[in-house]
């Protein structure tokens, strides 16, 4: 968190979803975990950028003296802040980097040396928030 507490320089998400062995399932369900924790770092600007079908989050509604309303966010990435997101590789996960593309000033994928080499699981390291 900021010292002002306004937001936090880097978001980690190292989320991935009960394995089915069915590998395009695997990776679109991964890829919709990618797309909630990079709404979650840049907010809507997420959705504005994103034209494909994987991510359908549900709406954010606030109570307001018994009526339901729905609120924009802006998310708790701040400017110049890093994202390090974890996805099982699929056609899906090129939706996600387009996303950044147009949000980050760098964007890249890593699979560390470590990972197995039948494993699907690559990294998404977007730095420098715009």
């Amino acid at each position: 968190m900021s010292p002002m507490g306004k937001g936090f320089s880097v978001l980690l998400s190292d989320m991935c979803p009960a394995v089915s062995g069915v590998g395009s399932r695997d990776a679109t369900l991964s890829a919709e975990l990618g797309f909630r924790a990079l709404h979650l770092a840049i907010g809507d600007r997420a959705l504005a950028s994103f034209d494909g079908s994987t991510y359908h989050p549900s709406q954010l509604y606030v109570e307001t003296n018994g009526v339901m309303t729905q609120q924009a966010t802006r998310g708790l990435l701040l400017p110049g802040g890093n994202i390090v997101v974890k996805v099982l590789e699929g056609e899906d996960s090129q939706d996600l980097l387009k996303v950044c593309k147009g949000n980050f000033k760098s964007v890249l994928w890593l699979r560390p040396k470590a990972t197995r080499s039948t494993s699907r699981e690559i990294y998404l390291i977007a730095k420098d928030c715009r």
